[in-house]
């Protein structure tokens, strides 16, 4: 369903007929343009941007963290010399998607596994699980972060998105248990990341208990490729 980081930098800069899925991670407007960072399947960002006074407009009811998108007919553009998009916007990739007149842009409705522990995941999908807080949460942009163990003593990091983040979990802390309806999960070199929208994080209200040094489910080599699905199976 998602691209990987092997069908994107397959793209050639330049063309208009390029094409590929992700989920969006980051949303930035301006008055003549609007950028979107979305995440691959493999874990890596790209970004897709659209003029407003050169499109129809195509990104505008989609601009929501957590949409997965199914871009067509975009243009690969190379970042410009003066401005080091690749830093900028975090990603591997050598070029930005330009969304033309041409381009066609559609909403992908995802499947949701249902997981007991974090070994059942498998990252560039989303995921129905409970957690647990082994810390109060800490403001890491705009984004509520906080280590999390499941009950079988291994470890991820958890990143929440969305609004009121202190009315809604600033009083959390260790020991409470979360069900987070539909996270999506990536791999950042030898951790696991569970990104969610507040919306479909539920307050369990009990306190649970899990054991004080959790283990990382799933590691790679830093020269590794990102965890991706089809490398989960070997």
């Amino acid at each position: 369903m998602l691209s990987c980081f092997e069908d994107i930098i397959a793209i050639p800069c330049g063309t208009l007929l390029a094409s590929a899925t992700g989920v969006i991670t980051k949303v930035m407007e301006s008055e003549k343009k609007v950028s979107v960072v979305l995440v691959c399947g493999s874990g890596e960002n790209f970004v897709v941007t659209e003029f407003k006074q050169n499109s129809a407009n195509a990104l505008q009811k989609y601009l929501s963290v957590g949409n997965v998108l199914k871009l067509q007919s975009v243009k690969a553009q190379r970042f410009n010399e003066k401005f080091d998009g690749q830093k900028f916007f975090q990603t591997p990739f050598p070029f930005e998607f330009v969304v033309t007149k041409h381009s066609k842009i559609c909403l992908v409705k995802t499947e949701v596994l249902a997981a007991k522990e974090f070994t059942q995941l498998v990252a560039g999908r989303f995921y129905k699980i409970k957690c647990v807080l082994t810390t109060p949460f800490s403001l890491i942009g705009e984004m509520f972060a906080a280590v999390v163990g499941d009950l079988c003593g291994k470890r991820a990091d958890l990143f929440i998105s969305g609004e009121k983040l202190p009315e809604m979990f600033g009083q959390l802390d260790s020991k409470d248990q979360l069900e987070l309806k539909r996270c999506f999960v990536k791999i950042e070199d030898e951790c696991m990341q569970l990104n969610v929208l507040a919306s479909d994080v539920n307050v369990c209200g009990c306190k649970v208990t899990i054991g004080d040094k959790l283990v990382t489910p799933v590691k790679r080599k830093s020269d590794e490729a990102i965890l991706s699905p089809q490398s989960a199976k070997k």
